[in-house]
C-alpha cells in the first residue's frame, strides 16, 4: 500500500484525538528555555487531568509513531513544537537538523518524503480534520524565523539516544 505510513499517522492522530487530552499552556519558551514535559502516561491518565502542551502532544504522537515501527520527527519552534513522520525508508545524515529547507522540500506537493501534522489540532474542543492538521503544520513552516531544529528520532536511537523509561502508576 502506497500511502500505508501516512495511514498509519492518520490513525494514530484520531486514536490521540478520540483520548479527549485538553490543551494546556507551557511556562517556558521551548527552544530557548526549555520545559519540564508529561510521560504518555500522565497525558492519558484521568487521574493527572489528560492535560498536554504542543510539545507533549507532539512527543506523545512520536512515541506511538515509533511504537509502530514508524521513523518519528520532533519539529521544534521558537515556542511550539509539533510532529513528523518519513513516508519513505529514509532519515537524515544527522540527530538534529536546523536547516528548515531539509523539511519543506522533503513535504512539497510531489515529493511527499516527509509528513508533518499539527498534533495540538487533536486536543480536547478543536475537531480538527487529520488532513487540515497537516496543513496547518505545513503552513508552520512558512514562518522559518520561528524554526528552531528538527530531530530524526530513529538517526538519534542509532546514535545510542534512548528513550524516557515508561513508568506505570498505580495510584500514587
Amino acid at each position: 500500500v502506497p500511502n500505508r505510513p501516512k495511514l498509519m499517522v492518520g490513525a494514530l492522530y484520531e486514536a490521540i484525538a478520540e483520548q479527549k487530552i485538553t490543551y494546556c499552556y507551557p511556562t517556558m519558551t521551548l527552544a530557548k528555555h526549555g520545559q519540564k514535559i508529561r510521560t504518555c502516561e500522565e497525558l492519558l491518565s484521568a487521574e493527572r487531568g489528560k492535560r498536554g502542551c504542543c510539545l507533549d502532544m507532539a512527543l506523545l504522537m512520536c512515541s506511538c509513531m515509533e511504537a509502530i515501527g514508524l521513523h518519528p520527527l520532533l519539529i521544534m519552534q521558537d515556542e511550539h513544537a509539533f510532529a513528523g513522520c518519513w513516508l519513505v525508508d529514509e532519515m537524515f545524515t544527522d540527530s538534529v537538523n536546523d536547516d528548515p529547507t531539509v523539511l519543506t522540500k522533503r513535504t512539497a506537493e510531489g515529493i511527499n518524503e516527509i509528513i508533518l501534522v499539527e498534533t495540538t489540532a487533536a486536543n480536547e474542543g478543536q475537531k480538527t480534520p487529520f488532513d487540515k492538521a497537516v496543513i496547518s503544520a505545513n503552513n508552520s513552516l512558512k514562518s522559518v524565523e520561528k524554526f528552531s531544529f528538527v530531530v530524526d528520532i530513529a538517526r538519534a536511537r542509532l546514535a545510542g539516544v534512548k528513550p524516557i523509561p515508561q513508568r506505570i502508576y498505580n495510584g500514587n
